[in-house]
């Protein structure tokens, strides 16, 4: 340690606090240095805030004075508080003292003597009701000369133990790590008492007695980690090179045992056993082994908080976690009390041992109207671990995989936004799209931790809303991370129509492999093996029958429910029904009056007699149970109308009755100098539903709906806007408890637009049943007023009802809603909203006619009429907007300085947009009207967003030329300048369909697919990220450079399923058919019939799109094995997908050639004169897939009729074209077969080895025996 650089920090600290009347002198450690007290000559140590200190820290040293004032000046050698200009300073009686880590000791017996004294000084602080919670070397002080000792450092001591002593796995976990017992890491299901301190002073001993701690660690989590799992190694040698007698590894592994009921359970018995050792120490550091801790024995009745009976279960948890992929899901239920949270608990410890994440969000029955409560609070878990760990690495792991979509989960969990920074809002989109960008969000963010294990427990599920059981499924389906849910209920209130039983049932159909553990009630054997631990008594003990008649009493009265139990055994306790030797820690039971009147009360009474216990606290009890199983110092003190420092006390006494626990330390450190938000941050929960139901049951329902109204009065008056936003599910939810008591209009109002935006804030995150709920309670509140209704207000509710029953599929009941719109609305933005989304709605279900219907009937509510055109009509009038659309990106950038677009005409561009759609996969005779009102409008009112896509359309259906191209360049460049981002997906998935490939190179738009699916997940434009990640894959399949890349199509299964398009996702299955029979060929190579589609059961009723994918791909297939077909499939019309995209000239290329290359089916002179006229149109302006087609047929045309020496100049060529690896390896085959039907073999085998060639390099080895059978 380089004391003359702490030395001049130290005096620089001291001199910048102003504190005169003191002689800095030698530095002890950081923090503290040696001084005398020049008033009185005294020595003294004076102790202040290290320079790297947390800011919590003189609050810390504040509350260490205050605490230290309570014990005895000889082991809390505590003089005074001085508060300097920066910080408070401590002034300690200075003894010669130096830390146990600076003392040298000389001997075993020196050593022994000053162990013994500090176990007898940590025990009269525990006996003060205090639990350090930092023992460490530095903490504590030796006085070298007489080797008297003083503990110091009480700044984060607890003055309660039981369950007020948990920690959350997220909180900054306080001590230091190097001696810190399991529990105090957040990582057991295990509470802290006054045995951790005795684990750390195991810790201690073992540094001082060998000279380096159990686990000399630098990684904490690998520290954790030990703490939890390992045994510390025997020591051999002492620090001096001394041999370390037998006795005392035996004392220093009883110390640091991991599990508290295993350790010394009280300092007293420790020094006990090490006063036997100093008796029998001998010479060369003998000591003759003896029994360890049989003097040692708890103070009072300790019941010990492992399970009991619950072995089975708890193995079936380890098991599911071993392999998570097969059983992810584990419900765990039973009665209330039975013990499924501490059963589920248990498990913490087995996944951080695994480096994982075990994240708790409890459901509340008072949250119920609060989407995603239990999951969310799961995910601010992990957020506060990540940040407590390194943040900024989090952020960057995440934040790509968001594609700009944070804000939609910080919505949900605010907290997040402390991880991710300030997120964009995101673009406002169809309800079924917002719902489905959400889901995905939500799993690309848990997607990041796809290297540890993830384990949610979610408890209460009973309690659950649908959104949340809706959710549990999609994320137990998505296969991109280890994901463990956890979940319990009750099992007494679940029934066969209770939501989660249908949840379940739906789980099971989408073969998600669940377990069900059903907890059953305690036997008698297992209370009393609880009650022997307790007493401590060997099942051979002349006392253990008397344990078993207790046992038996016991199960009776409590039915074996393992909390009603514990409850009886506390209040028999209380009643000194059973009572404990102070000398011998022996217990008696007096059994005779436990039988007639010791348990004469039922489980409710004995709750109630405990709340009632406080009665100075009562109120503060009933506002916190108000207020939920989960409550903020802040909000509890305001409810109460108390002082907060004053209600912190009353909370600190019910915590003593292990009615309430802190969630964090923080509550250690508030003062009247804290901040509001340092206050809100203290938390406390209830110890036990039953205790929180129980307080509630106390509650006359006058009573409760005045405090719910009150507390909603309180939540809104304290929050600003943005925490208005993050806390509006918690404040309707109270209203709506308390809105029968608001006599007032303007309230009322406030109630109805509070409910909306819950209702909007549940829409946006799927949860559809709740915003039904919230809708209706605003419409209800409005109509409860004596003024007149806002009509705006009352017509966006009831849009949002008929669109939010729509969603949840109760089409009729939505329809009532959007005719009340329609009929009553006189606003025309009003109703084209309803337009919209119907129009959205039916083109996201692939019902395209009806989605074009609706938007022309709103056109024509307009004002609009759209007619229909034939193609010679459209031809004109596309060819119109040429030239005017050529000059369209000049014209807005000089209109874009002026004002907006007024609302109405923003919403009718959006209804032709939306419109246009449909219309363009139809191949609608309204098309081109509806691109000529659009491109008007735009011209006139514009420029709007949805003109790109208005542009890119009219650049398709012009046709391939410069025109097209320029148009549809034009279109791209709008939409990024203009910041189209719901639309510019889409825009790009146009151009890449209809205009690039007429242009260029087929495989160069291969990549640009994803990134316009990319741009597609970005907006939850959902339907076209489908479109644009089947056309990358189709692509890849179809013009196929070597097999092993067709490995791809497999890996984009849960990102294509995942957007929820039922038509892609069939075409998706086909598609990986396809790629499944090129990879392995076999005899019918054109059948789809496989391991992922079969066409006689997929393929029955297919129309449209799908028909004509099926037919492409078959036809696809028979032209790569075309030397093994002896029969075409079936053809459709190229009219089933719209003729400006590009696979409709590969279909009838495919088509025509088949007959000429099979010679199965028809062959069409007209047909292939025609096809052959158009290819020669499209190779002036036009990549080099048009040539080689063109060749192609011409050849097999010129064959056909006997025209040998053109046909031979025609498949030169086509050989000769540039084309991709499949196409070249076909036409070489093909012409092999020419030249060997001219009776050419040379020539023929020229071009058959250049086919296998081909195919070797592609791997391809079914086409590679194709063009061997011609050598």
């Amino acid at each position: 340690m380089d004391f003359a650089g702490n030395r001049c920090t130290l005096n620089a600290m001291l001199e910048s606090l102003s504190l005169p009347g003191y002689e800095i002198g030698e530095v002890m450690h950081d923090g503290m240095t040696r001084a005398v007290r020049q008033s009185d000559l005294k020595s003294v140590l004076l102790k202040t805030v290290p320079e790297k200190s947390r800011p919590e820290t003189p609050a810390r040293l504040r509350r260490e004075f205050e605490i230290a004032r309570s014990l005895p000046l000889e082991i809390a050698p505590y003089l005074d508080l001085l508060e300097g200009n920066r910080w408070p300073i401590l002034v300690l009686e200075d003894r010669s003292f130096v830390t146990l880590d600076d003392w040298n000791w000389a001997s075993l017996k020196d050593f022994l003597i000053v162990a013994s004294r500090l176990a007898i000084a940590l025990d009269t602080v525990h006996e003060s009701g205090l639990v350090h919670r930092d023992i460490h070397p530095g903490s504590i002080l030796v006085d070298a000369e007489n080797r008297n000792i003083a503990i110091i450092d009480y700044g984060i001591s607890s003055l309660y133990s039981g369950r007020s002593g948990s920690v959350s796995p997220g909180s900054q976990i306080e001590g230091t790590l190097l001696y810190m017992a399991p529990e105090q890491t957040g990582r057991t299901n295990r509470h802290i008492d006054h045995r951790s301190d005795i684990y750390s002073l195991g810790a201690t001993l073992y540094k001082a007695l060998g000279g380096d701690p159990p686990y000399d660690l630098n990684d904490a989590l690998q520290l954790i980690n030990a703490h939890l799992t390992r045994t510390p190694e025997r020591l051999k040698k002492d620090r001096n090179g001394g041999f370390v007698p037998d006795i005392l590894n035996e004392i220093l592994l009883r110390l640091m045992a991991r599990d508290q009921e295993d350790r010394y359970q009280t300092a007293m018995g420790l020094a006990m056993d090490l006063r036997k050792c100093l008796d029998r120490l001998e010479g060369n550091n003998q000591i003759p082994l003896f029994s360890v801790g049989e003097g040692d024995f708890p103070r009072g009745l300790t019941i010990p908080q492992k399970l009991y009976g619950r072995q089975r279960e708890l193995k079936q948890l380890r098991d599911c976690l071993e392999d998570s992929a097969r059983t992810p899901l584990v419900l765990v239920t039973g009665q209330s009390g039975s013990g499924k949270s501490s059963l589920v608990q248990e498990f913490r410890r087995t996944v951080s041992e695994k480096q994982g994440y075990f994240l708790s969000g409890k459901f509340e029955p008072d949250k119920k109207d609060i989407p995603y409560y239990g999951i969310a609070r799961c995910i601010a878990e992990l957020v506060e671990i990540l940040l407590a760990r390194d943040s900024g690495q989090a952020k960057e792991k995440i934040l790509p995989r968001l594609r700009g979509n944070g804000q939609v989960l910080v919505n949900t969990v605010p907290s997040l936004e402390k991880l991710l920074g300030p997120q964009p809002e995101p673009a406002e989109l169809a309800p079924e799209e917002e719902r489905t960008r959400f889901r995905l969000t939500l799993l690309a963010f848990l997607g990041s931790f796809a290297d540890s294990p993830l384990v949610f427990f979610l408890d209460d599920l009973q309690w659950a809303d649908l959104a949340s059981l809706d959710l549990i499924q999609d994320l137990l389906e998505y296969r991109e991370y280890s994901l463990n849910i956890l979940g319990t209920y009750r099992e007494e209130e679940v029934n066969e129509l209770h939501p989660l039983s249908r949840a379940k049932e739906s789980y099971q159909l989408a073969g998600i492999s669940s377990q069900v553990i059903h907890l059953k009630p305690l036997g008698p054997r297992d209370l009393k093996l609880m009650l022997l631990d307790t007493f401590r008594i060997g099942a051979e003990d002349d006392d253990a029958a008397g344990v078993a008649d207790l046992a038996d009493l016991l199960y009776k009265k409590s039915e074996g429910n393992p909390f009603v139990a514990r409850q009886y055994l506390e209040s028999l306790y209380e009643k000194q029904l059973i009572r404990q030797d102070r000398d011998s820690g022996s217990w008696r039971f007096d059994l005779a009056r436990i039988r007639t009147d010791g348990l004469s009360s039922s489980a409710a009474e004995l709750l109630a007699a405990r709340i009632a216990s406080l009665p100075d606290c009562q109120e503060v009890l009933t506002a916190a149970a108000c207020l939920g199983n989960r409550f903020s110092l802040a909000s509890l003190a305001a409810l109460a109308g108390q002082d907060i420092l004053f209600t912190l006390k009353q909370l600190q006494t019910i915590a003593g009755a292990d009615i309430i626990y802190p969630l964090s330390e923080n509550y250690k450190y508030i003062s009247t100098e804290s901040s509001r938000r340092d206050m809100e941050d203290v938390e406390f929960a209830f110890s036990h539903d039953r205790i929180h139901e129980a307080v509630l049951a106390q509650i006359l329902p006058s009573r409760l709906e005045q405090l719910n109204l009150d507390a909603a009065r309180l939540i809104l008056d304290r929050s600003d806007y943005q925490q208005i936003q993050e806390r509006i599910g918690s404040i309707v939810s109270h209203y709506n408890q308390g809105r029968n008591l608001v006599w007032e209009d303007d309230e009322k109002l406030k109630i109805a637009e509070l409910n909306l935006k819950a209702g909007l804030k549940e829409r946006r995150s799927s949860a559809i049943d709740e915003a039904i709920i919230h809708f209706g309670i605003a419409l209800d509140t409005l109509h409860q007023r004596k003024a007149a209704i806002p009509r705006d207000l009352q017509m966006e509710l009831l849009r949002n009802l008929g669109e939010a029953e729509y969603l949840r599929g109760r089409k009729i009941v939505a329809q009532e809603y959007f005719d009340k719109v329609l009929k009553q609305s006189r606003d025309l933005l009003e109703k084209l909203k309803v337009f919209d989304f119907k129009i959205a709605l039916l083109a996201s279900a692939g019902q395209h006619s009806e989605a074009v219907g609706v938007g022309l009937q709103a056109l024509k509510s307009a004002g609009f009429k759209i007619r229909s055109y034939s193609k010679s009509q459209e031809k004109k009038l596309l060819q119109s907007w040429t030239k005017p659309a050529l000059k369209f990106v000049d014209l807005q950038r000089k209109r874009r300085k002026k004002k907006a677009p007024a609302p109405e005409k923003s919403s009718l561009a959006r209804i032709l947009a939306q419109t246009i759609t449909p219309a363009f996969l139809l191949d609608s005779g309204y098309l081109p009207s509806l691109l000529d009102t659009l491109l008007e409008l735009s011209r006139k009112d514009g420029p709007f967003p949805e003109t790109s896509v208005g542009m890119v359309l009219l650049g398709a259906l012009l046709g391939p030329g410069a025109d097209g191209r320029k148009i549809g360049d034009q279109a791209l460049d709008l939409a990024e300048r203009y910041n189209a981002v719901e639309l510019r997906g889409r825009v790009h998935y146009y151009y890449l369909s209809a205009i690039h490939p007429w242009n260029q190179p087929w495989e160069s738009g291969i990549p640009r697919y994803r990134r316009a699916a990319d741009y597609c997940l970005e907006a939850g434009d959902l339907p076209f990220a489908a479109l644009s990640l089947l056309e990358f894959l189709s692509r890849q399949v179809l013009l196929c450079r070597n097999l092993p890349d067709l490995e791809i199509v497999p890996r984009y299964e849960q990102e294509i399923v995942r957007t929820g398009q039922e038509d892609s996702i069939e075409l998706y299955w086909l598609l990986r058919q396809v790629a499944q029979n090129f990879q392995a060929g076999g005899k019918n190579k054109t059948r789809l019939q496989g391991d992922f589609f079969d066409e006689d059961k997929h393929a029955k009723n297919w129309k449209g799109r799908k028909s004509f994918y099926l037919s492409l791909y078959k036809h696809w297939l028979a032209y790569v094995f075309f030397p093994d077909v002896s029969a075409l499939p079936p053809l459709v019309g190229s009219e089933n997908w719209p003729r400006a995209h590009i696979d409709t000239i590969l279909y009838e290329y495919l088509r025509i050639a088949l007959p000429f290359m099979t010679g199965a089916g028809r062959y069409s002179e007209s047909a292939c004169d025609e096809l052959l006229s158009r290819l020669a149109e499209l190779e002036k302006d036009a990549p080099p897939d048009f040539a080689f087609m063109r060749h192609h047929l011409q050849a097999e045309k010129r064959w056909k009729l006997g025209q040998v020496q053109e046909a031979m100049t025609a498949f030169d060529l086509a050989c000769e074209a540039p084309q991709q690896p499949l196409f070249a390896g076909i036409i070489h085959e093909r012409t092999a077969q020419f030249y060997l039907w001219m009776e050419k073999p040379r020539f023929a085998r020229i071009y058959a080895e250049k086919a296998r060639s081909i195919y070797s390099t592609m791997q391809s080895h079914t086409q590679i025996q194709q063009a061997e059978r011609l050598l």
